[in-house]
């Protein structure tokens, strides 16, 4: 686990750059994360600043790691507006 990792019941926060999929499978195996479980990815303010390959890369990987044997919901906010 890196230095800004957090870890309690039912809640995984994990400190990786989100193109490394490599990095993250290993962190998620390596807390025991069931990819088969109903899962739901949040992400904030990350995607609309990636390339839109990085992006695909992002959204393939969570597809392939959690919706191969299970459910996944991918929840996304980007601001729209200064005030958001």
């Amino acid at each position: 686990m890196a230095a800004h990792d957090i870890e309690a019941d039912g809640y995984k926060l994990i400190e990786s750059d989100v193109r490394d999929g490599a990095i993250i499978t290993d962190k998620l195996r390596q807390m025991g994360i069931d990819s088969s479980l109903p899962t739901l990815v949040i992400t904030e303010c990350l995607l609309i600043y990636m390339r839109a390959e990085d992006t695909k890369q992002v959204l393939d990987w969570t597809m392939d790691y959690f919706g191969a044997e299970g459910d996944v919901a991918f929840v996304n906010y980007e601001m729209i507006n200064p005030d958001d």
